[in-house]
């Protein structure tokens, strides 16, 4: 017997065949399931161990990092993307503007002087947008989690549906009445780029995410001073720039 997980195929796979013992190891999977559910299938398998052979699938979806910049001299605005599951494939990051695709882009949108910023989902955003810079493969999640659009239709709306959004939109939107002079410190001053960090930080903790987007998102940001009035500094620093 072997349970096996491959997030970038977005499956769930699990092997059994009549030579499986209880002292077969298993892979744990990316901390998306609590132990008790793990032990739970690992015991239901035990008993099924004299099967010729069966195979269990939980669908997962890829979940990336959207990067727009509108000039080099701005900093970049950072969303997160779902594909359509639909479109979903685990190649996406490289083929996403050969083979476009449709999915869910959610992001803050506004300012951060007079009236701060809203939360958005923009539904069935094409992959080809001009908003779209780059792809960045974060990880993955339960498609249970994850809202589909029930048609092809563009949607711009404010409301959050199924359990990833709704977790999303406990995270506050950064505030009007910033200092816009000042470099960004995540705390006084932050944008898209900050509210997007601590969305997928929140995730990493309600394990809704795989571990690790938070580290890969880190490394794409920019350095604290880049793109703020009267400042200056390179485009991007990895890791530099306060969560």
């Amino acid at each position: 017997m072997a349970m096996l997980i491959d997030g970038r195929q977005h499956r769930f796979r699990l092997y059994l065949n009549g030579t499986a013992s209880s002292s077969t190891p298993f892979l744990k999977p990316y901390l998306l399931f609590n132990e008790s559910y793990i032990v739970a299938i690992f015991i239901a398998c035990l008993f099924l161990r004299q099967q010729p052979s069966y195979a269990v699938y939980m669908a997962y979806r890829s979940v990336y990092l959207d990067k727009y910049r509108g000039s080099p001299s701005q900093r970049a605005h950072f969303a997160i993307f779902i594909p359509n599951s639909t479109n979903d494939n685990p190649d996406l990051d490289k083929e996403w503007k050969s083979k476009p695709c449709m999915g869910t882009v959610i992001h803050v949108v506004g300012e951060p002087l007079r009236n701060g910023y809203t939360l958005e989902f923009k539904r069935n955003e094409c992959s080809t947008s001009p908003d779209i810079d780059e792809l960045v493969f974060l990880g993955t999640v339960d498609s249970t989690h994850v809202h589909d659009p029930p048609n092809p239709d563009f949607v711009r709306e404010t409301h959050p549906r199924q359990t990833l959004e709704q977790e999303i939109a406990t995270i506050a939107h950064p505030p009007r009445g910033q200092d816009i002079r000042a470099p960004i410190d995540g705390v006084h001053t932050k944008r898209c780029q900050e509210w997007t960090m601590e969305c997928l930080s929140r995730l990493e903790e309600q394990r809704l995410i795989s571990s690790g987007a938070v580290d890969i998102a880190q490394s794409h940001r920019d350095a604290p001073n880049h793109g703020i009035f009267g400042q200056s500094g390179s485009s991007k620093t990895p890791g530099s720039a306060a969560q």
